[in-house]
């Protein structure tokens, strides 16, 4: 594939303009595009035709452009995080069903440091929660994150140490020796539980989930509750319990492996 003379290819300069639609901006310009990825107007406008007439991106009659069902049905069938999901969303339901509480799966990106959010489903009554459907949050900085990380191996928890850890709403930096702590306590009782972090008036619970023919962290099941509604063992209890049936379903399954770099079994 031709490079540019920044030296990008096509397909890298493609997910570049894939990458600036959101939930916030679901509909852009090919200016906009531009100006969000930094490419010419040229260059984005001769891309975003391409890019149209193959289904990827979808034209509206006032010229503004989205990510494509067609993009869309492509990823979803064929997809190891949509199988996984749907072997997920029972556990899920049923959570929900029995606390009203926000109720998350998200899986690891190992190589990016980060956890994606796979579903939810929503407390009915007023709760703060800072991710979104599809979004990102540094794997240190949250309970489900924490607790995969607990479970990637040494090789990876030295990474998020030695990149200087920081508080995703404060920006302090966090002391190492107090994350490896935390990890540490996460790998002793087999969850994780922070009460007033992100938000302070919440709680959250998470456990890890594994695929155990190879002993890799596959992804984690999560509860966010305000704290003053929250019957901690209850929840706890009910949690763990679906942490241990989605890891057998995992292990016995057809699904394939998840995260995209393979994990360190830990010691």
């Amino acid at each position: 594939m031709a490079n540019s003379r920044s030296g990008e290819s096509v397909l890298q300069r493609a997910m570049r303009i894939l990458e600036c639609f959101d939930a916030d901006t679901p509909r852009l310009t090919a200016s906009q595009i531009a100006e969000a990825t930094g490419l010419s107007r040229s260059t984005t406008h001769r891309l975003v035709t391409e890019m149209t007439s193959v289904g990827m991106l979808h034209r509206y009659p006032d010229s503004t452009l989205s990510v494509s069902n067609h993009s869309w049905e492509t990823s979803v069938r064929c997809s190891p995080l949509e199988q996984l999901r749907g072997i997920a969303k029972p556990l899920l339901e049923d959570l929900h069903s029995r606390f009203d509480h926000h109720i998350c799966l998200t899986v690891p990106d190992f190589d990016s440091l980060s956890v994606l959010s796979l579903e939810r489903f929503d407390a009915t009554y007023p709760l703060r929660i800072l991710s979104r459907h599809a979004s990102r949050l540094p794997i240190h900085n949250n309970s489900t994150g924490l607790t995969m990380l607990a479970f990637a191996g040494e090789r990876i928890i030295r990474r998020v140490l030695d990149g200087s850890p920081r508080d995703q709403e404060t920006g302090t930096p966090l002391d190492p020796a107090r994350v490896r702590a935390d990890l540490t306590e996460i790998r002793s009782r087999g969850y994780g539980h922070i009460v007033g972090g992100m938000v302070i008036e919440n709680t959250s619970f998470a456990v890890p989930c594994f695929d155990h023919s190879d002993g890799s962290v596959q992804c984690s099941l999560g509860v966010v509750a305000r704290t003053d509604r929250c019957d901690h063992s209850a929840v706890l209890s009910a949690l763990t319990s679906a942490g241990r049936t989605l890891s057998e379903e995992i292990t016995c399954g057809p699904t394939p492996g998840v995260p995209p770099m393979p994990a360190e079994k830990s010691a």
